[in-house]
């Protein structure tokens, strides 16, 4: 019913926001919408994210003050995260001295006791947190201090938490999949959603080699200086709201 009603509302509309170019050029040639009356404006980045390694934190203080990958996501079946507890449980000699933070709500309680089990099976009761929604002001010390932010969902029209992440320097590790190519660019090294196999290689690659995630770093925090502010996104969206009502 959702996207019966998404379809009707795109061609009845006077003019349809994509978040994403890979969205935009799903509905062009998938379901033939009119290219002229279309924008593409990916969000806007958040100013209050930047790079902030202090550490001072004394809520967190233990997880920071470790080597750590994180993952921000709501607790959703279709965000795959179980592909990255198998990857770091098969990781054990590469992922010895890392903890693995999973940042985000319980939107779904069967599948969080799915991963809770997973976490069991391999054993990794005392390197797995669920540390849940955190504050911005938490959440950008953990975007600014992990060694590899991994992105696991496989369908997204925009992925914010990416943005987020590079705005505060981490070294991304992402699915190559809609629109996280386009989103993170060279900031990234990419996986298939669905290899555990391709995640592991990633993975040791970040961890293992310090050219790569230096260069990351340096990357993401390029790409997001690309990127515009909220202000910039609100205004052009004004902009083409005034010209659509004249």
């Amino acid at each position: 019913f959702n996207k019966y009603l998404m379809l009707y509302s795109a061609k009845t509309s006077d003019h349809v926001f994509f978040e994403s170019f890979y969205t935009r050029n799903l509905f062009l040639s998938k379901y033939g919408l009119n290219e002229k009356k279309t924008s593409v404006l990916q969000i806007g980045r958040d100013e209050y994210f930047e790079p902030d390694p202090k550490k001072e934190n004394k809520k967190y203080s233990d997880l920071l003050n470790k080597r750590y990958i994180l993952s921000v996501s709501h607790l959703y079946p279709y965000k795959n995260i179980e592909i990255l507890i198998h990857a770091f449980g098969q990781l054990k000699d590469v992922v010895a001295e890392h903890n693995l933070i999973l940042a985000g709500s319980t939107q779904n309680n069967k599948y969080f006791k799915e991963l809770l089990s997973l976490v069991q099976y391999y054993g990794l009761q005392d390197q797995v947190f669920f540390v849940g929604n955190l504050e911005p002001s938490d959440l950008k010390q953990f975007y600014s201090s992990c060694d590899a932010l991994i992105f696991t969902s496989p369908f997204e029209n925009f992925a914010y938490t990416l943005v987020e992440a590079m705005s505060c320097g981490a070294p991304i590790i992402s699915t190559n999949t809609t629109a996280m190519p386009e989103t993170c660019q060279n900031a990234a090294v990419y996986f298939d959603p669905y290899s555990v196999e391709d995640l592991l290689s990633q993975i040791e690659l970040v961890l293992s080699n310090c050219k790569v995630r230096n260069e990351l770093i340096k990357n993401s925090l390029a790409r997001a200086g690309t990127m515009e502010t909220y202000l910039a996104i609100n205004i052009k969206t004004n902009e083409i709201l005034q010209n659509v009502i004249k």
